[in-house]
């Protein structure tokens, strides 16, 4: 009531269900960005324990990568094999590695998202 009284209070339109799926849509994407960034710097910290100083990014992963499976690394093999589990929590990595049926439910489910997405971007134009 006390809201209905004051002129300066403006009312807004529900969101539409469209609005809601993209905005469902948007946080997800953030939450996975944030997720690869803990790994990546996970990593990072694990190797500079030992020695290795791995610049920032994303864009390191393959440097990283090449660290962890260096055959005459220093790394002692619980660290190894806990890097080689964090690495296989990227997506796309090695895509060979990836059993075809998983390779194949993921490209089903990543062209689900972009026809949900498109459909949402296009009814807000």
């Amino acid at each position: 009531m006390i809201a209905a009284q004051r002129p300066e209070m403006r009312f807004v339109e529900p969101r539409t269900e469209e609005q809601q799926a993209r905005a469902v849509l948007f946080r997800s994407r953030e939450r996975l960005v944030h997720q690869r960034t803990e790994l990546v710097n996970a990593l990072r910290a694990a190797l500079y324990e030992y020695g290795h100083a791995v610049p920032q990014g994303i864009g390191q992963l393959k440097r990283i990568e090449a660290i962890v499976e260096a055959p005459n690394s220093d790394l002692p093999e619980l660290v190894r094999e806990e890097c080689l589990d964090l690495l296989d929590r990227f997506p796309r990595r090695r895509a060979g590695s990836m059993p075809g049926r998983r390779r194949r439910k993921n490209w089903q489910l990543r062209r689900t998202r972009r026809a949900v997405c498109k459909r949402c971007l296009g009814s807000a134009h």
